[in-house]
């Protein structure tokens, strides 16, 4: 499936054992992706507003999905839990610093704050 926006266009897939091709990323992966990035950009303005130097920043998110809710077969959410998310900063500032940057970028992710909250959905359909 091949997705379009203001910029270049995304390919979705999934792994063959999924109905998949497995040629490009899944959904669940481009959510990761998303909120790994827009934490990245988060937790650089707010280094850059307090003046804080920042040589170097990955950020690593993972999560949980329980492919038996997924696959139907058993009861429950089949969304992802567990977003686990690490900061690896090169930087000269303290410890307490960082964990101020990353409590920063985690209050002003828009991404983050979105999948931290129940948004609803409103879908509609239009023939092509």
């Amino acid at each position: 499936m091949i997705i379009g926006g203001n910029h270049d266009e995304l390919l979705i897939d999934e792994p063959e054992w999924l109905a998949g091709t497995n040629k490009g990323p899944n959904p669940v992966e481009y959510l990761l992706s998303a909120l790994g990035g827009c934490l990245s950009l988060s937790f650089i303005l707010s280094a850059n507003n307090k003046n804080h130097e920042i040589k170097g920043l990955d950020v690593e998110v993972t999560g949980d999905v329980d492919l038996n809710i997924l696959l139907g077969l058993k009861e429950g959410n089949p969304g992802v839990y567990n977003l686990n998310v690490t900061f690896n900063v090169d930087t000269e500032i303290k410890d307490v610093k960082i964990e101020e940057l990353m409590h920063d970028a985690l209050s002003i992710s828009v991404v983050g704050n979105t999948v931290q909250s129940k948004v609803q959905i409103n879908p509609e359909y239009k023939r092509k």
